[in-house]
Protein backbone atom coordinates (compact mmCIF):
# COMPACT_ATOMS: atom_id res chain seq x y z
CA UNK A 1 0.00 0.00 0.00
CA UNK A 2 0.94 3.55 -0.73
CA UNK A 3 -0.18 6.86 0.55
CA UNK A 4 -0.68 9.70 -2.46
CA UNK A 5 -1.42 13.23 -1.36
CA UNK A 6 -1.88 16.14 -3.78
CA UNK A 7 -2.28 19.71 -3.33
CA UNK A 8 -4.56 22.02 -4.28
CA UNK A 9 -3.09 23.70 -7.29
CA UNK A 10 -2.59 19.53 -8.33
CA UNK A 11 -6.24 19.61 -8.77
CA UNK A 12 -7.11 23.01 -9.38
CA UNK A 13 -9.33 22.19 -12.77
CA UNK A 14 -10.46 19.71 -15.22
CA UNK A 15 -7.12 19.33 -16.61
CA UNK A 16 -5.14 18.82 -13.71
CA UNK A 17 -7.39 16.65 -12.22
CA UNK A 18 -7.34 14.18 -15.39
CA UNK A 19 -3.57 14.40 -14.63
CA UNK A 20 -3.83 13.14 -11.26
CA UNK A 21 -5.99 10.26 -12.48
CA UNK A 22 -3.03 9.07 -15.34
CA UNK A 23 -0.25 8.91 -12.43
CA UNK A 24 -2.62 7.46 -10.22
CA UNK A 25 -4.23 4.32 -12.88
CA UNK A 26 -0.05 3.61 -13.76
CA UNK A 27 -0.04 2.93 -9.56
CA UNK A 28 -2.99 1.30 -8.98
CA UNK A 29 -1.10 -1.90 -8.49
CA UNK A 30 0.94 -0.79 -5.38
CA UNK A 31 -3.40 -0.35 -3.91
CA UNK A 32 -2.83 3.67 -3.46
CA UNK A 33 -4.85 5.59 -0.96
CA UNK A 34 -5.41 9.47 -2.25
CA UNK A 35 -5.54 12.50 -0.15
CA UNK A 36 -6.85 15.42 -1.74
CA UNK A 37 -6.85 19.23 -0.59
CA UNK A 38 -9.52 21.77 -1.47
CA UNK A 39 -9.09 22.63 -5.24
CA UNK A 40 -6.88 25.42 -6.06
CA UNK A 41 -7.49 28.86 -4.22
CA UNK A 42 -11.30 27.40 -2.52
CA UNK A 43 -9.93 27.48 1.04
CA UNK A 44 -8.88 31.40 0.59
CA UNK A 45 -12.45 31.42 -0.98
CA UNK A 46 -13.87 30.59 1.66
CA UNK A 47 -12.44 32.56 4.27
CA UNK A 48 -13.24 35.80 2.08
CA UNK A 49 -17.15 34.20 1.67
CA UNK A 50 -16.96 33.95 5.28
CA UNK A 51 -15.28 37.60 5.81
CA UNK A 52 -17.90 39.18 3.73
CA UNK A 53 -20.80 37.60 5.37
CA UNK A 54 -19.41 39.50 8.76
CA UNK A 55 -18.40 42.56 7.09
CA UNK A 56 -21.24 43.13 5.09
CA UNK A 57 -24.07 40.74 5.77
CA UNK A 58 -23.66 39.36 2.18
CA UNK A 59 -24.03 35.37 1.03
CA UNK A 60 -21.71 35.49 -1.96
CA UNK A 61 -20.62 31.68 -3.09
CA UNK A 62 -20.40 32.73 -7.10
CA UNK A 63 -16.56 32.10 -7.37
CA UNK A 64 -16.38 28.40 -5.31
CA UNK A 65 -19.89 27.23 -7.04
CA UNK A 66 -18.62 27.92 -10.55
CA UNK A 67 -14.99 26.36 -10.07
CA UNK A 68 -16.32 23.32 -8.98
CA UNK A 69 -19.50 23.51 -11.68
CA UNK A 70 -17.16 23.78 -14.45
CA UNK A 71 -15.19 21.39 -13.14
CA UNK A 72 -17.94 18.89 -12.84
CA UNK A 73 -18.57 19.55 -16.84
CA UNK A 74 -15.29 19.68 -18.19
CA UNK A 75 -14.49 16.33 -17.02
CA UNK A 76 -17.85 15.05 -18.30
CA UNK A 77 -19.87 13.54 -14.99
CA UNK A 78 -22.99 15.23 -15.91
CA UNK A 79 -25.81 15.54 -13.15
CA UNK A 80 -25.03 12.46 -11.23
CA UNK A 81 -21.89 14.59 -9.67
CA UNK A 82 -23.29 17.64 -9.64
CA UNK A 83 -26.19 16.25 -7.19
CA UNK A 84 -23.39 14.67 -4.94
CA UNK A 85 -22.15 18.46 -4.08
CA UNK A 86 -25.66 20.18 -4.09
CA UNK A 87 -26.19 19.00 -0.25
CA UNK A 88 -22.79 20.74 0.24
CA UNK A 89 -23.32 23.81 -0.94
CA UNK A 90 -26.77 23.63 0.23
CA UNK A 91 -24.73 23.25 3.82
CA UNK A 92 -22.50 25.70 3.17
CA UNK A 93 -25.08 28.99 1.86
CA UNK A 94 -26.83 27.98 5.19
CA UNK A 95 -23.80 28.36 7.26
CA UNK A 96 -22.78 31.69 5.60
CA UNK A 97 -26.67 33.21 6.15
CA UNK A 98 -26.21 31.96 9.76
CA UNK A 99 -22.72 34.29 9.66
CA UNK A 100 -24.34 36.88 8.37
CA UNK A 101 -26.94 36.89 10.63
CA UNK A 102 -25.36 36.42 13.97
CA UNK A 103 -22.27 38.48 12.47
CA UNK A 104 -19.77 36.20 14.38
CA UNK A 105 -17.00 33.64 12.99
CA UNK A 106 -15.84 31.90 15.85
CA UNK A 107 -12.66 30.03 15.56
CA UNK A 108 -14.94 26.63 15.31
CA UNK A 109 -17.02 27.75 12.98
CA UNK A 110 -14.16 29.24 10.43
CA UNK A 111 -13.28 25.17 10.64
CA UNK A 112 -16.80 24.27 9.81
CA UNK A 113 -16.04 26.62 6.81
CA UNK A 114 -13.21 25.51 5.66
CA UNK A 115 -13.87 22.35 5.90
CA UNK A 116 -16.02 22.26 2.89
CA UNK A 117 -12.81 22.88 -0.36
CA UNK A 118 -11.63 19.25 0.73
CA UNK A 119 -14.98 17.75 0.95
CA UNK A 120 -16.12 18.83 -2.59
CA UNK A 121 -12.46 18.45 -3.75
CA UNK A 122 -12.84 14.35 -3.19
CA UNK A 123 -16.45 13.97 -4.32
CA UNK A 124 -15.74 15.08 -7.59
CA UNK A 125 -12.23 13.12 -7.80
CA UNK A 126 -14.03 10.12 -7.31
CA UNK A 127 -16.85 10.82 -9.25
CA UNK A 128 -14.15 11.02 -12.69
CA UNK A 129 -11.80 7.73 -11.47
CA UNK A 130 -15.17 5.90 -11.38
CA UNK A 131 -16.53 7.38 -14.81
CA UNK A 132 -12.94 6.07 -16.52
CA UNK A 133 -13.36 3.17 -14.91
CA UNK A 134 -11.51 2.95 -11.47
CA UNK A 135 -13.46 2.00 -8.74
CA UNK A 136 -13.04 4.67 -6.34
CA UNK A 137 -14.73 5.67 -2.47
CA UNK A 138 -15.04 9.93 -1.41
CA UNK A 139 -14.17 9.61 2.17
CA UNK A 140 -14.27 12.64 4.57
CA UNK A 141 -11.80 12.05 6.82
CA UNK A 142 -13.42 11.30 9.98
CA UNK A 143 -14.49 8.33 8.75
CA UNK A 144 -11.66 7.00 8.64
CA UNK A 145 -11.09 7.40 12.05
CA UNK A 146 -9.28 11.20 12.31
CA UNK A 147 -9.58 11.89 15.63
CA UNK A 148 -8.23 15.43 17.29
CA UNK A 149 -8.54 17.52 20.31
CA UNK A 150 -10.65 20.80 20.42
CA UNK A 151 -8.18 23.50 19.43
CA UNK A 152 -9.96 24.78 16.47
CA UNK A 153 -7.87 25.66 13.52
CA UNK A 154 -4.60 23.91 15.22
CA UNK A 155 -6.08 20.84 16.31
CA UNK A 156 -3.72 17.67 16.82
CA UNK A 157 -4.77 14.07 15.74
CA UNK A 158 -5.17 11.50 19.23
CA UNK A 159 -3.58 8.68 19.61
CA UNK A 160 -6.36 6.61 19.17
CA UNK A 161 -6.37 7.70 15.47
CA UNK A 162 -3.61 5.41 15.00
CA UNK A 163 -5.44 2.25 15.66
CA UNK A 164 -8.64 2.83 13.60
CA UNK A 165 -7.57 4.47 10.72
CA UNK A 166 -5.86 0.87 9.31
CA UNK A 167 -8.97 -0.90 10.23
CA UNK A 168 -11.28 1.35 7.96
CA UNK A 169 -8.63 1.81 5.28
CA UNK A 170 -6.62 -1.77 4.68
CA UNK A 171 -10.03 -3.67 4.01
CA UNK A 172 -10.69 -1.55 0.64
CA UNK A 173 -6.81 -0.73 -0.53
CA UNK A 174 -6.70 -4.98 -0.01
CA UNK A 175 -10.01 -5.51 -2.54
CA UNK A 176 -9.09 -2.90 -4.55
CA UNK A 177 -10.76 0.18 -3.79
CA UNK A 178 -9.14 3.63 -4.59
CA UNK A 179 -10.36 5.47 -1.17
CA UNK A 180 -10.00 9.56 -1.70
CA UNK A 181 -10.04 10.74 1.91
CA UNK A 182 -9.85 14.58 2.61
CA UNK A 183 -7.10 16.19 3.35
CA UNK A 184 -6.52 19.31 6.42
CA UNK A 185 -9.41 18.19 8.87
CA UNK A 186 -10.68 15.56 11.70
CA UNK A 187 -13.91 15.42 14.32
CA UNK A 188 -13.47 16.36 18.43
CA UNK A 189 -15.06 14.10 20.87
CA UNK A 190 -18.05 16.04 20.58
CA UNK A 191 -18.56 15.96 16.61
CA UNK A 192 -17.37 19.26 15.91
CA UNK A 193 -15.12 19.20 12.44
CA UNK A 194 -11.59 20.58 12.90
CA UNK A 195 -8.71 21.32 10.92
CA UNK A 196 -4.88 20.69 11.26
CA UNK A 197 -3.85 23.96 10.47
CA UNK A 198 -3.13 25.44 6.81
CA UNK A 199 -0.68 22.65 5.05
CA UNK A 200 -2.27 20.17 7.34
CA UNK A 201 -3.13 18.02 4.26
CA UNK A 202 0.42 16.66 5.01
CA UNK A 203 -0.31 15.80 8.60
CA UNK A 204 -3.04 13.71 7.28
CA UNK A 205 -1.36 11.45 4.53
CA UNK A 206 1.62 11.00 7.11
CA UNK A 207 -0.60 9.89 9.76
CA UNK A 208 -2.39 7.70 7.55
CA UNK A 209 1.35 6.37 5.85
CA UNK A 210 1.89 5.70 9.79
CA UNK A 211 -0.75 4.05 10.94
CA UNK A 212 -1.36 1.25 8.01
CA UNK A 213 2.34 0.80 8.05
CA UNK A 214 2.48 1.54 4.31
CA UNK A 215 4.88 1.34 1.99
CA UNK A 216 5.94 4.75 0.88
CA UNK A 217 4.08 7.91 1.33
CA UNK A 218 4.63 10.62 -1.77
CA UNK A 219 3.90 14.02 -1.83
CA UNK A 220 2.86 15.33 -5.75
CA UNK A 221 3.57 18.91 -6.42
CA UNK A 222 3.65 20.88 -9.36
CA UNK A 223 6.84 21.90 -8.70
CA UNK A 224 10.04 20.21 -8.95
CA UNK A 225 10.75 19.66 -5.06
CA UNK A 226 10.87 22.88 -2.65
CA UNK A 227 12.16 26.04 -4.31
CA UNK A 228 14.50 28.29 -3.17
CA UNK A 229 12.21 31.59 -3.96
CA UNK A 230 8.25 31.69 -5.60
CA UNK A 231 8.87 30.72 -9.22
CA UNK A 232 6.18 33.31 -10.36
CA UNK A 233 8.75 36.12 -9.43
CA UNK A 234 12.48 34.76 -9.23
CA UNK A 235 13.03 33.37 -12.38
CA UNK A 236 16.64 32.18 -11.22
CA UNK A 237 14.89 29.93 -8.45
CA UNK A 238 16.12 26.47 -8.00
CA UNK A 239 15.03 23.45 -6.24
CA UNK A 240 16.66 22.91 -3.16
CA UNK A 241 18.79 19.81 -2.49
CA UNK A 242 18.29 19.46 1.42
CA UNK A 243 15.98 21.16 3.94
CA UNK A 244 15.61 20.86 8.22
CA UNK A 245 12.02 19.87 8.87
CA UNK A 246 12.00 23.45 10.80
CA UNK A 247 13.18 25.49 7.33
CA UNK A 248 9.98 23.34 5.37
CA UNK A 249 7.31 24.04 7.92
Amino acid sequence: MIVMKFGGSSVANADRIRHVADIVKSRLDRKPVLVLSAMGDTTDHLLEAGALAIQKGVVELKKIEELHLKTIRELGLGKTAQKDIEPLMEKLRNLLMGISLIKELTDRTKDYLVSFGERLSVRIAAAYFNSIGVNAQALDAWDVGFLSDSNYTHAEVKNESYKIIPSKLLPGAEKGLLQIVTGFIAKDDKGYITTLGRGGSDLTVSTIGAACKAEEVQFWKDVDGILSADPRIAKDAHPVEVITYEAAS
